[in-house]
């Protein structure tokens, strides 16, 4: 019979080498034949068509891996997924290979047959009724454990990361305190045919709400009936308990929220990933660097991260998954559970799209973005989301786009990221990673112009149409001056106000003052070192009454380039990790409060312009009592190729590309608004042309040129 090397029936493979130890009474190794039940058998039926006894007649056993065993149950509901798992069983010759989806693809992983057994009974996941007893829930959850390193490195997790080891699928989190409408998304998603499992979060202990219900435990929707009118009831499995008169019990949808708070949907209607007829797949690897680690769309870095563009003919759902390396194996190689950092995805219409401009895809700034769905941030292995694209107007200039990304702006994670992308229809969708050609690249700091306006109240002015006549001195103008060798020129410019005090963690009262603490460590780039990092982290944790168990692990892993040092965002991010709440954070850092920066109403943007020679005037909706008729207008002056002026916004990071058709040009970056101390501003002007020119000019003088052939 075979015996498994890689994972023998030893301590090590129940608690690990290194890892927890749990005093369980003793255990042993026993076959199939060798339990106490009068048979067994993997499933009724075959392999390729099983027919096992259904979700009631799961159990997790003495192993603290309630989400792995919720997510077996679930499977049972559908027993083609029971189907794409199993490969092989041959208990006559003592072994079973089991299909797990690890890490973005799947893999084969063969067992022995030997169980870890209590008074001649599988003594973790087992099928508790039955004759014969099925043993299907024993072989996954050992080809878990021994993906994973032992049973041990099970404890503890998240029921999206076990749906998606065995199905592959989609699964999206429903945080029920923010859908009025989850009883009908309930209906809908059971009629569909999705696998449903529901919990009360919680960050503190686990707590009771009920005599059947404890928080930070996965339960199984196993039925779902429809009453009078809208109401529904539920009934709900726990896979703890063994007995059968307790394994279940029925909630009414209008009773629902006082008990959980969480909602995960596998969705299957998007098939089996060998079966499914017309589903398409694709997936990418993406490396994370200081360079994409933008954070989420709360930042003004958010631009920086790697985004794809997605097309679509007609309407049709797509599934986005974004996933991080599973952590549980090194966790446990240090005695703690698995952490992640908090992971999220966002989904959003890109406005103004010059597709003739490469550079373009790095325009995702807040003046031409609108969010359509951003996930919550969780500190979760996987995330996904649902969403319908259809075709877009080509006049409309707009394009969608995915983003994933971690929360914090400079946090790396473990380096790398997986996003798949899954549809129904092969050929309505196209998704393409955006990789922007960029052969000139220059950025200065300067001044504004000034307007010469009356104060305006419009929430999205544009030069345009806002009813007033502004004058623009140009003796006071900062300008670049391009010269190009040829047109058209492509271009995109990237404008930042008040660059010094643009910096994320300056707009957060809490991160400022973590900032001022830690800045002592910090290197001329404002990196931290790590070796001067650890002192500080463990008095952060015993000022907070966090348990460090965490503390090595976390240390560990948040440098994946093995530099020695982590920027500030990846230090807030392990903070996080190991438990550190904001309030926390606020009470240690000593910071009076506990606040963001408020946004003014400065509106910034930057004109191409022909030939600023001379001061010009604005004129907006043809208000002409009050125009000096000696000036130009601005919209006369524009370069060749701008039909209208760019309308400004106020935002940190204003964006914008152009098709220049002239070989000589200027850039003038402007500003409006009640808040005269925003003077200052960083512009990046890029190019996928070589060799452009670049004169930065101030009061008709040139200050500095700038000719740069390539990056």
């Amino acid at each position: 019979m075979f015996v498994d090397p890689n994972f023998p029936p030893t301590n090590a493979s129940l608690w690990g080498v290194k890892g927890i130890r749990r005093c369980f009474e003793r255990l042993e190794w026993l076959r199939p034949d060798q339990l106490t039940s009068s048979g067994t058998v993997l499933f009724e039926g075959s392999l390729a068509e099983p027919k096992p006894c259904g979700m009631r007649n799961v159990t997790q056993g003495i192993l603290s891996d309630c989400y792995l065993v919720a997510a077996i149950a679930l499977c049972a509901r559908q027993p083609r997924l029971l189907s794409q798992l199993f490969v092989a069983y041959k208990p006559e010759e003592g072994w079973c290979t089991v299909r797990l989806f690890l890490n973005g693809s799947w893999e084969e992983i063969t067992i022995d047959t030997l169980l870890p057994c209590f008074q001649g009974q599988p003594a973790f996941a087992h099928h508790f009724v039955g004759e014969p007893r099925e043993l299907y829930a024993c072989f996954i959850e050992k080809a878990c454990a021994k993906a994973y390193g032992s049973y041990a490195s099970l404890i503890g997790g998240h029921i999206d990361e076990a749906l998606m080891d065995l199905t592959a699928l989609p699964v999206e989190e429903l945080n029920l305190l923010r859908a009025p409408d989850y009883s009908s998304r309930v209906a809908q998603h059971w009629e569909e045919g999705s696998l449903l499992a529901c919990s009360w979060a919680s960050r503190g202990a686990d707590l009771p709400l009920h005599q059947h219900i404890r928080t930070n435990h996965s339960y199984v929707i196993s039925d779902v009936v429809q009453e009078t009118g809208s109401e529904l009831k539920l009934e709900i499995l726990d896979p703890a308990c063994s007995e059968c008169q307790k394994h279940t019990f029925w909630v009414e949808s209008k009773d629902f929220l006082c008990f959980f708070n969480r909602l995960s949907i596998c969705h299957t209607t998007f098939g089996c990933v060998f079966d499914a007829q017309g589903l398409r797949k694709t997936s990418f690897s993406l490396q994370i660097t200081h360079e994409n680690a933008g954070g989420c769309s709360n930042f003004p870095s958010f631009h920086t991260n790697s985004m794809f563009r997605v097309s679509a003919t007609h309407p049709v759902p797509l599934a986005i998954t974004v996933s991080q390396p599973d952590a549980r194996r090194v966790c446990h190689e240090f005695g703690c559970q698995s952490m992640y950092p908090q992971l999220g995805l966002t989904f959003l219409i890109q406005e103004n799209v010059v597709n003739q401009v490469d550079t373009d895809l790095n325009c995702c700034t807040r003046n031409r973005r609108r969010i359509l769905v951003q996930t919550p941030f969780c500190s979760k292995r996987d995330v996904s989301v649902i969403v319908c694209v259809e075709e877009l107007s080509p006049m409309g200039c707009s394009e969608y786009r995915v983003v994933p990304s971690l929360f914090f702006p400079g946090d790396l994670g473990t380096g790398h990221l997986q996003v798949h992308f899954a549809w129904l229809d092969s050929d309505s969708i196209l998704v393409e990673e955006l990789r922007p050609n960029i052969a000139t690249d220059f950025s200065f700091v300067g001044s504004f112009g000034t307007f010469y306006s009356k104060p305006f109240e419009q929430s999205s002015p544009s030069l345009g149409h806002l009813g007033s006549v502004l004058r623009l001195r140009f003796d006071q103008l900062t300008s670049v001056k391009i010269l190009a060798a040829s047109v058209p020129v492509p271009l995109t410019v990237i404008l930042t106000r008040n660059p010094e005090e643009a910096v994320w963690w300056k707009q957060d009262s809490v991160h400022r003052s973590l900032h001022r603490m830690v800045q002592p460590i910090a290197d001329k780039e404002e990196y931290l070192s790590l070796q001067e990092l650890k002192p500080l982290f463990a008095s952060f944790l015993a000022a907070c009454n966090v348990d460090d168990s965490r503390k090595d692990v976390l240390l560990a892993r948040c440098d994946p380039t093995n530099s020695g040092r982590i920027s500030f965002g990846q230090f807030l991010s392990i903070l996080n990790q190991a438990g550190v709440s904001r309030n926390d954070m606020h009470r240690i850092s000593g910071c009076a409060s506990n606040s963001q920066v408020k946004g003014s109403s400065t509106f910034v943007g930057v004109a191409p312009l022909s030939h600023p020679e001379r001061d010009f005037e604005v004129i907006e909706n043809h208000d002409h009592d009050h125009r000096d008729l000696n000036l130009p207008t601005l919209h006369s002056s524009l370069a060749s190729g701008c039909d209208q002026v760019p309308v400004m916004s106020d935002v940190t990071v204003w964006s914008a590309s152009f098709l220049i058709r002239q070989s000589e040009f200027y850039l003038c970056p402007l500003i409006r608004g009640v808040d005269q101390t925003c003077s200052g501003f960083e512009l990046q002007i890029l190019s996928p042309l070589a060799g452009l020119v670049v004169l930065r000019e101030s009061a008709k003088r040139v200050v500095c040129a700038e000719s740069i052939n390539s990056l």
